[in-house]
């Protein structure tokens, strides 16, 4: 049995099935956001107008059925720029309600 070194190792598909399963990872995250976006209550939309709920779902929906064509740059972007305060806001709104009960 022969051993390879670790620099004799050709990684370029290595790094492509990482760079694959990341991918269809972050598509995944963001299908669940918006599932779990469309099982808000319509008095949860009305009352938390402050969280783009109809853009949340358009993604999700897009991702679903529009698999074949994702544009990895608006994904990106999504994660990166928007994701955030939308977990800070979801947070606050997390931390009101239980201070209700």
């Amino acid at each position: 049995m022969t051993t390879q070194s670790a620099s004799s190792i050709c990684w370029t598909p290595l790094k492509r099935l990482l760079i694959y399963r990341l991918k269809r990872h972050l598509v995944r995250l963001i299908e669940i956001v918006g599932e779990a976006a469309g099982r808000v209550s319509a008095e949860g939309l009305s009352k938390y107008r402050s969280i783009p709920w109809i853009q949340i779902i358009g993604m999700r929906n897009r991702l679903i059925h529009g698999y074949d064509n994702i544009d990895f740059g608006i994904l990106y972007k999504t994660i990166t720029e928007d994701l955030p305060p939308l977990v800070a806001e979801l947070e606050k709104i997390l931390q009101t309600e239980q201070k209700k009960r």
